[in-house]
């Protein structure tokens, strides 16, 4: 790209949605606390094994997993960077979807609903936003990292819930503004395939009813953040 950035002042929620993959939460925050569900996690974390419990089953003989030890042995592996992508569904509809780049302190996410798609982009040296394939343009205002795994550290208690073969799934109660939501807390399921954050999804009910999943995977070795002024 050829063009330098341009300037622009853009509403912050926009930023927050990429962050965190949750497209439509704030939207359906009406809903009971009490019949929240959800699940998304990940970044280097250390639990408080005070406010742990293990609940573990599996379908052959009872294994003690520790889930502590499991969350942050793979929030680690993904300590260099990571991919992901989620999917909102609202009320049996698909309401957009975002997929993105982790890669040391630098982060690229693409928002797109409909035909429509927005790209943040943010590095030690700045913040950027565009639309569709138009040029990259400055943020002047301050954004958070599009890390969505960054607010899942410290949850209040963590426990397995189910070990079967190869995978294990663990749920994290977390306060429910770290996500955008309303309430005391939320309860996210995290799945592990072979001690790896593969997957974590949650689900809203209220007026509306949200769901959103996100994977996670390694990066690959193409893997590089955009450059805005190149």
């Amino acid at each position: 790209m050829t063009n330098q950035p341009s300037r622009r002042r853009l509403p912050i929620w926009g930023a927050v949605v990429a962050v965190f993959g949750a497209l439509l939460l704030a939207a359906c925050s009406t809903g009971s606390p009490a019949a929240t569900t959800v699940a998304t996690s990940m970044q280097p974390t250390t639990s408080s094994p005070a406010a742990t419990t293990d609940e573990t089953t599996t379908t052959t003989t009872q294994v003690a997993i520790d889930p502590v030890a499991l969350l942050d042995t793979a929030l680690a592996t993904y300590a260099d960077g990571y991919r992901f992508s989620s999917v909102a569904i609202v009320d049996g509809s698909a309401a957009g979807s975002t997929e993105g780049l982790v890669i040391g302190d630098e982060s690229e996410v693409v928002i797109r609903s409909g035909d429509a798609a927005v790209s943040y982009l943010i590095t030690p040296e700045g913040r950027w936003v565009r639309t569709d394939t138009g040029p990259w343009e400055l943020l002047t205002e301050e954004v958070p990292a599009t890390d969505p795994l960054a607010d899942f550290a410290d949850p209040a208690n963590l426990r397995v819930i189910r070990a079967d073969g190869d995978v294990v799934v663990v749920v994290g109660s977390y306060p429910a503004a770290r996500f955008g939501g309303t309430g005391d807390s939320v309860d996210l399921t995290m799945t592990f395939r072979n001690g790896l954050l593969v997957e974590a999804s949650y689900e809203r009910t209220g007026e509306v009813t949200a769901q959103v999943t996100t994977t996670f995977a390694p990066l690959e070795p193409t893997d590089v953040i955009s450059d805005p002024t190149g």
